[in-house]
C-alpha cells in the first residue's frame, strides 16, 4: 500500500498510555539503568558493549551535544576517554572538559 502525499500514515495519531501502563514503565526504569550500568562495568563484556551502554547514559544525562576523545596507553592496556561539551554558540568554537 503506497502513502498518498500529504496525507499521515497514522491519521490517530500515538496510542494513549494507560495510567497503568505508564506506572509499571515507571517501576522498572530504576532496573532497566542498573542493567545498562551492569553492562558498562563489566571487564568481561564486548568493549562495544560497554561503550554502547556508557554513550546511552550520556546521552541521556548530558544530551546529544557531547564529543568522546579515547586515548589509549598500550603499556598497561587502559583507554582515558574524554568527555567534552560541544557548544554551538561559542564563536571561537572552543570546548568545554567535563
Amino acid at each position: 500500500m503506497a502513502f498518498e502525499k500529504g496525507k499521515s500514515g497514522n491519521p490517530n495519531g500515538r496510542p494513549v498510555l494507560t495510567g497503568e501502563f505508564k506506572q509499571a514503565l515507571a517501576e522498572s526504569t530504576m532496573q532497566a539503568l542498573g542493567v545498562i550500568k551492569k553492562i558498562m562495568n563489566d571487564e568481561t563484556a564486548k568493549n562495544f558493549d560497554r561503550i554502547t551502554a556508557a554513550k546511552y547514559i550520556l546521552d541521556k544525562s548530558l544530551g546529544l551535544n557531547y564529543h568522546l576523545f579515547s586515548e589509549d596507553d598500550v603499556e598497561d592496556n587502559s583507554i582515558t576517554v574524554r568527555i567534552v561539551r560541544a557548544d554551538k554558540n561559542k564563536k571561537d568554537k572552543k570546548q568545554d572538559t567535563l
